[in-house]
């Protein structure tokens, strides 16, 4: 934030996306992946595979992970365990805007670009962020 905040010129806007702290998919207890039955053995055998190597990989990454506070580091599921993101809440979005001059209170959308409201948007994997930086006069 404090990057942009540098280089962006006063009242200009910032668009971007982040993983959301709150959603149910980062508890604690995650759903497990499945593996889909075929009767084609080439194709199970890579499903297998593919399952196990991402089992590891979770094994492997998930000790990385930070929960403290609004915000923390966490394991997606997305490429078999493959990526470590980034998530806070809506009131941590704010306050970091807000340290970086910025409005405190930018707009959030859903994926399907819903305006979004509360604190908590269980149901939201992440969402997107529109925020202008302050005019200094």
């Amino acid at each position: 934030m404090r990057e942009v905040a540098r280089v962006l010129k006063a009242g200009g806007t910032f668009a971007f996306s982040t993983f959301n702290r709150n959603w149910h998919g980062f508890g604690e207890k995650r759903a497990r992946s499945s593996v889909v039955w075929s009767n084609h053995p080439v194709k199970l055998s890579f499903r297998l595979l593919k399952h196990a190597m991402g089992l590891v990989r979770e094994r492997r990454l998930a000790p990385l992970e930070q929960r403290d506070g609004e915000h923390a580091i966490l394991l997606h599921r997305a490429h078999d365990f493959g990526i470590m993101v980034y998530a806070t809440t809506p009131g941590q979005l704010r306050s970091q805007l807000s340290e970086n001059g910025f409005n405190g209170e930018p707009l959030l959308f859903s994926v399907d670009g819903r305006p979004l409201g509360g604190e908590t948007l269980l149901d939201e994997e992440y969402f997107h962020v529109v925020a202008r930086k302050l005019s200094f006069s």
